[in-house]
């Protein structure tokens, strides 16, 4: 014990050596003049009285007995003398900023209330702390589009935060933002909400005053000691652990930016930021209005504080910054107040205070990150014992599937994240057994297991009965509409679905590039043609260090009726197929994931580089489609980084597409190969309204390789037909769709000018590494389009659950 107090004194005499108060700037530090009452009726009557005052004063409950010192106690932003702490700088974003912005009211975080919270730090200098969570926590929730809603802790960061700062003694906010990255900051509610893993553990107080709310303060609070475990809801704390990618300074001396500018910037693209700004004694009876210093009283400077900055605006004149504080909601206004603007008001613009004001992003890809090194831990130590992993994996697959049932029933993430966790970690187990020296063996193993082991088939009973209807259920699957029966319609009158599938690993060069203009294009002419319509983007197997997908599409003007549904699935569920190691992206699985929840009565399949010609969408807007027909389009190539493209709309895109002679002619050439190549197939387009068919419908037994970039065809037909073989993929293997379709009885029209798409050319990289025995090519596709129903030696299966049918996936509406 006597070592570690050492130790403990040897830590503070260290931090003390670097943190200090802010006295070479003017902090009052004089003893008998710190006696002083926080409130001076005189300094409140000047503020109100003064000509051309621009806040208004009065005695908040806050501190309403207090002096001097025990206001001070809350100014913990200390100063860092050797500049240790400071960020690293990022230039801001040249974005076009609004004449006013407040992060409450934005449209883009509707579903974050933390931005309307204020917290109380107590009678502890712990704002340090507090600035940068409140900050984070927001931050979070705007990033996720309101999807993720966590607390971010202020006692972790007050308590156990190592970095050299002093808990209720001082710190400063940089460090917050390095301890969020290297070591995590947990959840947790304000004082006595023990909802969450750690709350704040001193009680909310006013001093020397009779308060509706809150007891009085005793005086300065000791720092509670770390307790490193979720003291309040008993959860594991390493698994309660949130973390950033890392802070940065908004602004820095010598970058050549206006600091203000900078900071508008950082707020509006990503969220509120940290700031830092010298506290006045006026400032403790601050009410309404823009606060500005005292420039005709005596105002001393009581110390440095850090708050959270959301916004700006003008107010009478006055610029101003909008600020959250953490004094409690009795204070100000409502726990809020405005600072001028502009002019480095109590240094709250200067960057050379720590490093001036700091930010950071969440890390929202730390589950995927931990079920990827649990379950690398799981397959590692079992790959010695074969006969044990298959066991132990298939005990995984149950747990999953039970676990699946009890998070739908709860909606709980730890439950969520557990089945992903045990989806990954059987994945690599049965990857062993499928692909090690004994695959043939563990293969018929798990077959047996399947078919003859009781708890296996009592699963398979579990699963049916809450299917049909148990207060467990999970949502039924919608079903395969047979052809011969109507349409089942959804709930929305959606008539076309347009489906793709990607992750962002830049793949054939400039791929936000690509997914962005169609994305908007097809946005744009839908919406101007009044389909109503949606979009599905399937995100599979997001790459751990990228932007995930709801984060990196952009969505323009003018394509606003036509909802962009993004579907996440985790590295877990890829990990769990067969083959993950041959190919990051599954396409087919990912697009029969789509068709399973498509809600479209059309669904047009593409993929990123297709760009749809305004003719085409026209003809689609006559919603004169027939279910049992699939269209296909001939395309035009153009180079996604041609210069003369850079910066267009999505109106000005297809306006100079569609203008090119050289595209239209290489689209000619396409559509002849195709009229040599199918030259009974029915032809139309649309010219002045009218449909031109050429030609009679015939039914072959397969189809041969042709263009799969442009499948439409009625949903009822791609649900009969379960979509998509599970699991193959390669080359010409969009044309399986095509296969079973026509199999089925499906009429096949082709397209003609006008009615094109235009193909965004770019790197041509076969990613594919695997055995040929789950590959498509040019060896092998006719004879699987002469059986498309058989299932492939490695596809999942014909049941009713292909497209993960049963999975709740996260799905995020732009």
């Amino acid at each position: 014990m006597a070592f570690r107090r050492l130790v403990a004194a040897s830590a503070v005499a260290v931090c003390s050596a670097r943190l200090t108060r802010w006295e070479s700037h003017g902090e009052l530090m004089d003893e008998e003049a710190l006696k002083e009452k926080a409130f001076s009726q005189d300094l409140i009557d000047a503020v109100n009285s003064a000509e051309g005052s621009t806040w208004t004063a009065g005695e908040n409950i806050r501190f309403a007995g207090a002096t001097l010192k025990d206001a001070k106690i809350l100014m913990g932003t200390l100063q860092d003398l050797d500049n240790g702490s400071v960020l690293p700088y990022k230039a801001p974003e040249d974005v076009e900023l609004p004449v006013e912005f407040d992060w409450r009211t934005d449209p883009r975080a509707q579903d974050c209330p933390s931005l309307k919270e204020v917290r109380d730090q107590a009678d502890c200098g712990s704002c340090w702390a507090f600035g940068s969570v409140e900050a984070m926590t927001d931050r979070v929730c705007i990033a996720s589009k309101g999807k993720k809603k966590i607390h971010l802790s202020a006692e972790d960061v007050t308590s156990c935060c190592n970095l050299g700062d002093m808990g209720c003694n001082g710190g400063i906010p940089s460090t917050v933002y390095s301890y969020y990255k290297s070591v995590g900051i947990v959840d947790g509610g304000n004082y006595g909400d023990k909802s969450m893993c750690y709350s704040y553990q001193m009680q909310p107080c006013a001093h020397h005053s009779v308060s509706p709310h809150y007891k009085n303060c005793t005086g300065e609070e000791p720092t509670p000691s770390c307790a490193r475990k979720c003291v309040d809801n008993g959860a594991d704390w390493s698994s309660s652990k949130h973390y950033g990618t890392g802070g940065y300074s908004v602004c820095q001396q010598g970058s050549g930016t206006n600091c203000a500018q900078a900071m508008m910037q950082e707020i509006y693209t990503n969220g509120p930021i940290t700031g830092m700004f010298f506290v006045h004694r006026s400032f403790l009876s601050y009410k309404s209005g823009v606060y500005k210093a005292g420039f005709f009283f005596k105002d001393p400077m009581l110390g440095g504080h850090a708050i959270k900055i959301l916004g700006w605006g003008t107010e009478n004149g006055t610029p101003y910054w909008l600020v959250a504080n953490s004094w409690n909601a009795d204070w100000g206004d409502h726990g809020f107040f405005k600072i001028e603007r502009g002019t480095n008001q109590c240094q709250i613009e200067n960057p050379i205070i720590n490093g001036g004001p700091v930010a950071g992003q969440p890390k929202l890809h730390l589950e995927e990150l931990v079920e990827f090194k649990w379950a690398e831990f799981f397959a590692r130590r079992m790959r010695q014992q074969p006969v044990c992993l298959l066991g132990i994996s298939s005990l995984f697959l149950v747990a999953a599937d039970v676990t699946a049932f009890a998070a739908a029933a709860s909606g709980g993430e730890h439950q969520m994240r557990v089945r992903r966790a045990l989806l990954f970690a059987q994945g690599l187990a049965l990857q062993h057994v499928e692909e090690g020296p004994r695959a043939s063996q563990g293969a018929r193993a798990l077959d047996l297991l399947r078919t003859r082991w009781p708890l296996w088939q009592l699963l398979r009973s579990v699963r049916k009965e809450m299917a049909s209807g148990s207060r467990f259920a999970l949502p039924a699957p919608r079903r395969a509409a047979l052809p011969e029966t109507s349409l089942e319609l959804p709930e929305e009158d959606v008539y076309l679905t347009v489906i793709v599938q990607c992750r962002n690993d830049d793949y054939g060069g400039s791929m936000l590039l690509r997914l962005n203009r169609m994305l908007a294009t097809t946005a744009t002419m839908l919406h101007s043609a009044q389909v109503p319509a949606e979009i599905i983007v399937v995100e599979w197997n997001p790459p751990l260090h990228e932007p995930h997908m709801r984060e990196a599409i952009t969505r323009e003007p003018g394509g606003e009726s036509v909802p962009i549904r993004v579907i996440h699935v985790p590295t877990s569920i890829h990990m769990s197929m067969p083959h993950h190691k041959a190919h990051p992206i599954f396409e087919h699985t990912a697009e029969n994931i789509a068709f399973r929840r498509a809600r479209g009565q059309f669904i047009l399949k593409t993929n990123i580089d297709n760009i749809l010609s305004p003719f085409t969408v026209m003809f689609i807007a006559r919603r004169e489609l027939q279910p049992d027909v699939v269209y296909r389009a001939a395309y035009m190539e153009y180079d996604v980084t041609c210069p003369e493209t850079e910066g267009m709309t999505a109106n000005e895109l297809l306006d100079w597409l569609f203008s090119r002679e050289d595209l239209v002619n290489n689209m000619n050439l396409e559509l002849a190969d195709l009229r040599e190549k199918y030259p009974d197939d029915a032809m139309v387009c649309v010219e002045s309204g009218q449909d031109v068919a050429q030609g009679e419908f015939e039914h072959r037994p397969f189809y041969w390789p042709g263009s799969g970039d442009f499948v439409l065809t009625s949903r009822s037909w791609v649900l009969a037909v379960h979509g998509y073989p599970e699991v193959a993929q390669n080359w010409q293997t969009d044309d399986l769709i095509h296969c079973r379709l026509r199999a089925a009885g499906v009429r096949q029209v082709v397209l003609q000018p006008p009615c094109v798409t235009v193909h965004q050319n770019h790197r041509r990289i076969n990613r594919v590494r695997a055995s040929t025995r789950w590959v498509i090519t040019d060896h092998n596709f006719k004879e699987v389009c002469a059986n498309p129903f058989r299932p492939m030696q490695t596809e999942i299966g014909l049941d009713d659950n292909w497209g993960f049918a049963d999975y709740a996936f996260d799905e995020f509406v732009l």
